[in-house]
């Protein structure tokens, strides 16, 4: 896999969705399991069998530690949450918004 083509695809499919005009945080997410699951199941099938391949679960079930966008999946396993935010949102740490901060902070406990 040329993982050159798989960032301009995802930056093409970003580019065309957020022109509309009409984009949201969601209207990306099918664009980003996509360019996650290719990094991450390239870089694992160079390594180990096709078998233990990754997963990208947008919008996993409620739990304990709340919602996250994303769970990373390796077989029936949570490996790992991720949290999607807009284009333009700079609070990536959750510094400015306690919303934010709360949100990570049970992310990274669970």
């Amino acid at each position: 896999m040329n993982m050159n083509n798989v960032f301009s695809t995802y930056i093409t499919n970003i580019d065309k969705s957020y022109s509309t005009g009409e984009s949201t945080e969601h209207s990306f997410r099918g664009h980003f399991c996509i360019l996650c699951e290719s990094i991450l199941n390239d870089s694992a099938n160079t390594k180990t069998s096709l078998s233990e391949t990754y997963q990208i679960l947008n919008e996993p079930k409620r739990k304990e530690y709340g919602a996250p966008d994303y769970a990373v999946m390796k077989g029936d396993t949570t490996i790992a949450f991720i949290e999607a935010k807009n284009i333009g949102d700079t609070d990536l740490r959750g510094e400015n918004d306690k919303k934010h901060k709360e949100q990570f902070d049970k992310y990274k406990k669970a």
